[in-house]
C-alpha cells in the first residue's frame, strides 16, 4: 500500500505533514483545526454569544473548506485516474453526509411528535432533500432543522460543480475563468436584490443557494489556483505577515460594518476575498506557521472531526436541554446544552459516521466497484 493510499484509508494518521501545494490525496490535518474554529463559532454564538461570535461567518469558513477540499480532491483524482468518476463522488458523499443528517432528523421528529403537534411533512421533505434553505426562506421552521439551510447550500453545489469539473478541467483555464465569472454574477445579484428588487424576504441573502454558493466557490477557485505555478508564485510573496494582517482587518471589518446593504452585498465576496491569503498562510506559508501549529493540535483536530455531526445536533440538543430545564437561567441551560452536543455529536461520529466509513470507502477512487468516468475521453486526461 502506498503512502497516499495509507493516508486516504487513516485520515487521522499525522504522517502526512508536508504539504503540497497542488493537489493531492494526503491529509491536511490543520484543516481539520480550521473546522474546529467554525463550529466552534457557529455554536458559540447559538448558546448566548451571538453579540460576540460572528456565527455566520463560522458557516461561511465551512463554505470555504468545503470548496477546498472537494475541489482539491476531485482535482488529485483526475491528475492519479485520468478521469473524474462522478457516480462515485456522489456515492461518497451521500454516505458521508446523509446517514448523520437522518440521525438527527428522525430523532427530532419523534421529539416533536410528542411534545408538541406533529411537523409538518413539507418541512421533514426540505429537511430529508436538502431544500431547507428555499423552505425556511417562505416559512417558519423549527429551531432544530433552521440550520440545515447550510447542507442545502453544499448540496446545490456538490449537485453541480462535479459535473462541470469533469467536463471542463482538462481545459482548467476556463474553469478557472467560469467560477471567477460566477462569482461576479453572484455579487452582481445581490447588489441588484439588495437595491432593486422588491419585496425581497429578510434572509433571503443570508441563505439561498443563488446568494451563498460564491463562498464555496472562493474555495474552489483557490485550489484550482493552486495548479497555476504563476498564482503559486504569486501566493508565495503574498506571504507575509503585513499582508495576513491586512486580511485579517479585512474580516474585522465585515464583522464591525452594520449597514444592511453592505451586510446583503459585499460583505461575503470581502471574507471570501480575505480568507485566500489567510488559507494560503495557514496551510503552506511561513508567515503563519504558529497559527497552524495551533490548528493541528490534538484537541482541535478532534474537534474538526466531529464538526460535522457538532453542527447538527448543537440546535437540537439547546432545544432538548430546554425541555428538560424549562426553569433554569441561561448560563446553566447553555452549559448542559454543550455537553449534551459533544455526546450526542460523539455518539453520531462512532456510530453512525464511522460506521458508514466502510461503505463510502467502497467508492473511493481506485478502489470502487467496475464505474466509467462521466466521457469516455476524460480518461485519456
Amino acid at each position: 500500500m502506498s503512502v497516499v493510499d495509507r493516508v486516504i484509508a487513516d485520515p487521522i494518521q499525522p504522517a502526512a505533514r508536508a504539504y503540497r501545494e497542488s493537489a493531492d490525496h494526503r491529509y491536511i490535518p490543520c484543516l481539520d483545526g480550521i473546522r474546529a474554529l467554525a463550529v466552534l463559532i457557529v455554536i458559540f454564538s447559538h448558546y448566548g454569544l451571538g453579540a460576540l461570535m460572528p456565527g455566520a461567518f463560522g458557516v461561511t469558513l465551512f463554505f470555504f473548506v468545503s470548496g477546498f477540499i472537494i475541489t482539491r480532491l476531485l482535482i488529485a483524482e483526475h491528475a492519479r485516474y485520468g478521469a473524474v468518476f462522478v457516480r462515485n463522488f456522489y456515492l461518497r458523499r451521500f454516505w458521508r453526509l446523509v446517514p448523520a443528517l437522518l440521525a438527527m432528523v428522525a430523532a427530532m421528529t419523534v421529539f416533536y411528535s410528542v411534545t408538541r403537534p406533529a411537523l409538518a411533512w413539507p418541512e421533514l421533505y426540505a429537511a430529508f432533500f436538502y431544500y431547507m434553505n428555499y423552505y425556511a426562506i417562505f416559512h417558519d421552521t423549527t429551531m432544530a432543522f433552521y440550520p440545515l439551510w447550510s447542507l442545502a447550500v453544499e448540496e446545490h453545489y456538490y449537485l453541480l460543480f462535479a459535473f462541470a469539473f469533469a467536463a471542463v478541467w482538462p481545459m482548467k483555464r476556463r474553469l478557472a475563468l467560469a467560477v471567477s465569472t460566477v462569482l461576479a454574477a453572484v455579487l452582481l445579484w445581490r447588489i441588484y436584490l439588495a437595491l432593486l428588487a422588491g419585496g425581497v424576504p429578510a434572509n433571503y441573502t443570508q441563505i439561498a443557494t443563488d446568494t451563498r454558493v460564491d463562498s464555496i466557490l472562493f474555495g474552489a477557485l483557490f485550489a484550482i489556483g493552486l495548479e497555476f505555478s504563476a498564482i503559486r508564485e504569486r501566493l508565495r510573496r503574498f506571504d507575509r505577515g503585513v499582508v495576513m494582517l491586512a486580511a485579517a482587518a479585512g474580516l474585522l471589518l465585515t464583522f464591525t460594518i452594520r449597514n444592511e446593504v453592505f451586510r446583503e452585498t459585499v460583505r461575503y465576496t470581502l471574507q471570501g476575498l480575505a480568507l485566500v491569503p489567510l488559507f494560503y498562510g495557514a496551510m503552506f506559508g511561513t508567515s503563519l506557521a504558529a497559527a497552524r501549529r495551533l490548528l493541528e493540535t490534538a484537541p482541535l483536530r478532534y474537534i474538526g472531526r466531529l464538526s460535522y455531526s457538532l453542527y447538527l445536533w448543537n440546535l437540537p440538543c439547546l432545544v432538548l436541554v430546554g425541555a428538560a430545564l424549562p426553569d433554569a437561567s441561561p448560563l446553566p441551560r447553555y452549559a448542559a446544552s454543550g455537553v449534551a452536543t459533544f455526546l450526542a455529536a460523539a455518539a453520531s461520529y462512532y456510530l453512525v459516521e464511522q460506521g458508514c466509513r466502510r461503505l463510502r470507502q467502497r467508492y473511493r477512487p481506485g478502489h470502487a466497484p467496475a464505474t466509467r468516468p462521466l466521457t469516455p475521453q476524460l480518461a485519456a486526461g
